[in-house]
């Protein structure tokens, strides 16, 4: 059964049938093969392993990031954080990685933390003399923090598969995703004070104040959203559903860089990339109903 269910996934692979549908057809396989449940009872399964409220979090904090990427929250981030660490050696690394962990604190999504920071700050550090690779590599290992600090979609995933509290977990990555963040910075201080990365532009409060005010619409959602958790006013999927309701208020009415015309392109894009995400997440439920019932990780253990 190990060597049906794992070999069709193989030969799916190799003759380039697209990972999920691979997944799919092996467990299509063994299910027939087996002759224990039928088609219509797959196809029910994989739609109910989706009915879960806790799971719905996912869509609508990537559809947030979408509208405060799109919305001009990235940039207004950038420039607050620019402005708050930029006058030290290696400023806009620091700038990079500050810029990180308060997008992170929002979105919740890596890539969209390397898309609105990334486009950015990788340009402005390149015309500022630093190197391109360092700027990319503080850029993508930066925006990881977005997957530790809360709201983190794979916390979600997590708590949602292992039955363990969302909240829980979304409190237990605040410290690590601080440290992450602190860490980073020290090690981009230390090769910038090395390669002469030096900031041209000096700390300046008035400049640092301006700065907050325009990005405290932004700046103040991760405390709405994960306070609102842990004082158990709204669960992780219902803060998600106010995330995305405030985003929109501050992208139309504050910073004016979203129209509502723009919102239904917004929601397509975003099912276009959870829709290929849910359906990985059904048929691995399957896949784990099948290796349950069919004790393949005891048979596997024997074996050993």
């Amino acid at each position: 059964m190990t060597l049906l269910l794992f070999g069709s996934f193989i030969f799916f692979i190799i003759i380039r049938v697209p990972v999920v549908f691979a997944l799919a057809l092996s467990c299509l396989s063994v299910l027939l093969w087996t002759g224990e449940t039928t088609l219509m009872l797959i196809a029910q399964r994989t739609a109910t392993s989706l009915d879960s409220f806790p799971l719905l979090a996912v869509p609508l904090f990537i559809l947030m990031g979408e509208i405060l990427n799109r919305g001009g929250c990235g940039e207004k981030l950038v420039a607050f954080s620019e402005r708050l660490v930029g006058g030290v050696t290696g400023g806009l690394a620091h700038a990079n990685i500050v810029a990180s962990m308060f997008f992170g604190g929002i979105s919740g999504v890596a890539t969209a933390d390397t898309a609105a920071i990334g486009s950015v700050l990788i340009p402005t550090m390149m015309k500022a003399g630093y190197d391109p690779k360092f700027s990319t590599v503080v850029t993508v290992t930066s925006s990881i923090i977005g997957i530790i600090v809360p709201p983190s979609i794979d916390m979600i995933l997590y708590g949602w598969i292992s039955g363990t509290s969302i909240v829980e977990l979304f409190a237990a990555g605040i410290i690590p995703g601080i440290l992450v963040g602190f860490s980073l910075m020290a090690l981009s201080h230390w090769i910038s004070f090395k390669r002469g990365y030096r900031s041209k532009e000096k700390f300046s409060f008035p400049k640092l104040s301006k700065a907050f005010v325009v990005a405290f619409p932004a700046l103040i959602m991760p405390i709405l959203i994960v306070g609102g958790m842990f004082t158990g006013i709204f669960t992780a999927t219902e803060g998600a559903s106010v995330a995305v309701v405030y985003g929109i208020i501050i992208a139309i009415l504050f910073y004016r860089g979203l129209r509502f015309r723009d919102i239904p392109s917004l929601i397509l894009k975003v099912c276009t990339t959870v829709g290929s995400i849910m359906l990985l997440i059904a048929f691995f439920k399957t896949l784990g109903r099948i290796l349950t019932a069919e004790r393949i990780p005891q048979a596997n253990s024997e074996f050993f």
